[in-house]
C-alpha cells in the first residue's frame, strides 16, 4: 500500500477490476498520441471502476480477455491508442474483461527512457536476496539518472506497469525489462511498501536538516527559533483549546500589514482586556458556530457604545505611516 494525498489515506498500489457487463466507462485522452502509459483522463463515479477507487491520474497496466492466457501489457501505450481500445471493447461487448491499474505515490520518481539510449548506465546491487532491484551507482556519461532524480540505493520497482517488488535484479525478467525501449522506470527510495513511513520519516528529517543550516525556513520563521517553536507546540493549549484565537508564536506579525494583526475571539469563550481567553458558555451539541457562546446585541456596535469609543491609530515606521 502507499500513503496517498494529505489525509494519509492508504490505498492499493495495483488494483485489478472485472468488467461483466455493461461499458467500461473510463475514458483517456484520444488526442495524446505521444506520451505513456496512458494515464486515466475521468471515470464515472457509478460505474464498476468508480466503485474500485479508480481515479484520475491512474495507469493502465494491463488487459485480460476471456480468449486471453494471461494478462497483456498496456505501458507503453499512449492515452489515444487506450482511447481506441476501450471505445473497440465497448462496440465489440468484449466480457468478461479484467483491468490492471496502477496508483503511483509521492514518493515515487519516473523516469522515460528513449528508444535511442542503448545502454542505462546503472550498476545494481548484484545480490539474490535483494528485492525489489537496487541501485549502486550511476555510471552513466552524463549522469543523466542523477539529474533526473534517481539517488544511489534507491529500488527499481516498476518498469512499464510490471511490479518488480519480489524480484531481484538477477531474475531473467527484469533484465529483458530493463532492456525494453521505449520504457518507464519507476523509482522509489524504498523497497516493500510496508518500508514506506520509514522512507518519508527520513526524508523530512533530511530536509528539515538543511533548512536548519540556513538563516530563515520556508514559512518565514528564523531557523533559531524553531526548537523553541517545537516546544511551544508540545504543550496542551488550556483554555485556548478548540479556539479560533491564533497560538502563541516565536515569531512576530509584521506591523506595516495590519491585515495580519486581525485576532477572532475564542469560540465558546470570552477575551478580557489582556487577551487571555475563559470559557464561559457553550452553545448547543448541533451548533457548530457556537452563536449561543458569545456575546450579542441588537444592531450596530457603533449605535450602542458611547461616542468615541472607537480610534483610529496610526501605524508608522521610519516616521512613514504605513496603515491605521
Amino acid at each position: 500500500d502507499i500513503e496517498d494525498g494529505a489525509e494519509g489515506e492508504t490505498k492499493q498500489t495495483y488494483t485489478t477490476i472485472k468488467i461483466d457487463e455493461g461499458l467500461i466507462s473510463i475514458s483517456f485522452d484520444p488526442d495524446d498520441d505521444t506520451s505513456f502509459p496512458p494515464v486515466v483522463l475521468d471515470v464515472t463515479p457509478d460505474s464498476v471502476a468508480g466503485k474500485h477507487d479508480i481515479e484520475p491520474g491512474m495507469w493502465l497496466v494491463g488487459y485480460q480477455g476471456a480468449e486471453d492466457d494471461g494478462m497483456r501489457l498496456t505501458g507503453v501505450w499512449t492515452p489515444a491508442q487506450a482511447a481506441a481500445w476501450v471505445a473497440a471493447m465497448d462496440e465489440q461487448q468484449v466480457r468478461p474483461l479484467t483491468l490492471k491499474f496502477r496508483r503511483k505515490s509521492c514518493l515515487e520518481n519516473c523516469v522515460w527512457v528513449p528508444p535511442e539510449l542503448e545502454k542505462l548506465g546503472l550498476q545494481m546491487v548484484q545480490d539474490k536476496t535483494v528485492t525489489p532491484p537496487r541501485i549502486a551507482a550511476d555510471l552513466s556519461e552524463d549522469r543523466r539518472w542523477r539529474k533526473a532524480g534517481v539517488s544511489n540505493g534507491n529500488f527499481i520497482v516498476d518498469i512499464n506497469g510490471v511490479d518488480l517488488t519480489d524480484m531481484s535484479i538477477l531474475d531473467p525478467k527484469v533484465r529483458q525489462l530493463l532492456g525494453m525501449r521505449p520504457s518507464v522506470i519507476t523509482f522509489r527510495p524504498f523497497g516493500k511498501e510496508g518500508e514506506e513511513a520509514q522512507a518519508l520519516a527520513q526524508r523530512m528529517n533530511e530536509e528539515k536538516s538543511f533548512m536548519l543550516q540556513q538563516p530563515v525556513m520556508l514559512n518565514g520563521l528564523p531557523s533559531a527559533l524553531v526548537l523553541e517553536t517545537e516546544v511551544k507546540m508540545d504543550h496542551k493549549d488550556g483554555d485556548l483549546l478548540g479556539t479560533r484565537v491564533p497560538r502563541p508564536c516565536a515569531a512576530l506579525p509584521p506591523v506595516n500589514h495590519p491585515q495580519a494583526l486581525n485576532l477572532r475571539l475564542a469560540r465558546s469563550g470570552l477575551m478580557d482586556v489582556r487577551g487571555i481567553v475563559k470559557n464561559r458558555m457553550k452553545g448547543d451539541d448541533g451548533d457548530e458556530d457556537d452563536f449561543a457562546g458569545r456575546p450579542s446585541l441588537l444592531g450596530r456596535m457603533e449605535d450602542i457604545m458611547e461616542g468615541r469609543t472607537f480610534r483610529t491609530v496610526d501605524l508608522l515606521q521610519a516616521g512613514g505611516q504605513v496603515g491605521g
